[in-house]
């Protein structure tokens, strides 16, 4: 074999290997990659609403247990405590926390249409009329 033909199959086999190599890099970036997403994800979940937003998902609460009220025909002073607490249990089991004040940044707008357009639970209904 010639010194041209040595270089030549040292040189595939390098260009080979280099190959494998960079696959098995790529796979492990793409790991990598996912594990940060997940972290981050995380991490979202675990950044609770700021104050002023707490306010504002208060208010939206309160504003749509009125409406209720005046779509019911219930007397507010009457209704409302129930109204309130069924909104807040339902909206605490969606996002999986305890209380209001855990619900994650991340879903803000999420949230406050949720609770724009969430509806009386019958049997909360039937326990105010």
């Amino acid at each position: 074999m010639s010194d041209l033909m040595i270089w030549r199959n040292e040189m595939e086999s390098s260009l080979v290997s280099t190959m494998k190599n960079v696959s098995v890099l790529s796979v492990g970036f793409e790991a990598l990659t996912k594990q940060v997403q997940e972290i981050r994800a995380d991490i979202d979940k675990r950044i609770y609403l700021s104050a002023v937003r707490l306010n504002l998902v208060k208010r939206a609460v309160k504003c749509r247990t009125a409406a209720i009220c005046a779509e019911k025909h219930f007397v507010y002073k009457n209704a409302y405590r129930h109204i309130i607490q069924a909104l807040y249990g339902q909206l605490n089991e969606k996002y999986n926390v305890t209380q209001y004040r855990e619900l994650p940044d991340i879903f803000y707008k999420e949230i406050i249409e949720y609770i724009e357009s969430w509806n009386l639970p019958e049997a909360i209904e039937r326990r105010i009329a």
